[in-house]
């Protein structure tokens, strides 16, 4: 739920209330052989966790509007996500199951633990650039405090591993080549780019890892939008490279080589614009 207000001319503030729920469930099983017995027909140890969470969380944000001439706007915004609290319950379990994956035995460790998850508060500041009509250009920041992170009590969660805080840079644009086109229907489509470039919260050997993206996309008016009654729909992709292939030795001599994940995303969005209140101008 989100509320705005105009506190003066180009100045908003606004709030925005969230709740969040759901589990997250995490397993680690091990099988020793022996001289005797195989791995493969060993029995299997598997350490499990349930852990669900329910809670609120705020964001305040705040929007200024100005010119520096009359084709040329500039908007300044930031947003910030509290930090907080999430209230949640957590089951672990030990099962022991025989090489064909029959369980044989359960033993309850935790059992509907109350606990909290701290989610790091998360900042946001952006400027862009506008003609209030055919083109926008605009740059954002983001700074999230990771190292903050708790889970039960654990830093960094079930993996006690410290997290890092993070941060992302992102350029972008969109152009509407002319929106009141009648002979060209592209014309009136919009389109927008961007890049990115995000710092990990992980650090493998102390050195950071990259989250780098470039995006594309296109927002399509449909052929009866009006003034009044406008539909849009907005077709995104994004193409993102996450983390590296290094190799480093540790002090006991073996190799760990970071992992590198090549990722592509779409998004599909409707906009629906209609007027619902219009002054009349004859009785």
């Amino acid at each position: 739920m989100s509320h705005g207000v105009r506190l003066a001319t180009g100045l908003t503030a606004g709030v925005s209330v969230g709740y969040v729920f759901g589990s997250i469930d995490q397993e680690a099983g091990t099988r020793i052989g022996t001289a005797t017995i195989p791995v493969e027909l060993s029995s299997k140890d598997i350490y499990q966790q349930h852990i669900y969470y329910s809670d609120f969380t705020f964001r305040a944000g705040l929007h200024y509007r100005g010119k520096f001439t009359d084709k040329l706007n500039y908007n300044i915004g930031g947003t910030h996500s509290f930090r907080s609290n999430l209230n949640g319950d957590r089951s672990l379990s030990l099962i022991r199951q025989d090489f064909q994956g029959i369980q044989s035995s359960t033993t309850a460790i935790e059992t509907d633990a109350p606990g909290k998850a701290q989610v790091p508060a998360l900042s946001q500041v952006g400027i862009s650039l506008d003609n209030n009509r055919s083109w926008s250009a605009s740059l954002e920041g983001t700074r999230q405090e990771w190292s903050q992170f708790r889970a039960f009590d654990e830093q960094g969660g079930s993996s006690g591993i410290p997290l890092s805080d993070t941060y992302r840079v992102a350029l972008g644009g969109e152009l509407t080549p002319d929106a009141a086109s009648v002979d060209s229907y592209f014309k009136r489509v919009t389109y927008r780019a961007g890049l990115s470039l995000a710092q990990m919260p992980y650090r493998p050997g102390g050195k950071a890892l990259y989250d780098r993206s470039v995006s594309w996309g296109f927002a399509f008016p449909l052929p009866t939008a009006t003034p009044l009654d406008a539909t849009t729909i907005s077709l995104a992709f994004m193409y993102g490279q996450r983390g590296n292939t290094d190799v480093r030795q540790l002090a006991d001599g073996s190799l760990e080589r970071n992992v590198k994940e090549d990722y592509v995303r779409m998004q599909l969005g409707v906009t629906l614009n209609n007027r619902w209140f219009i002054k009349r101008r004859i009785e």
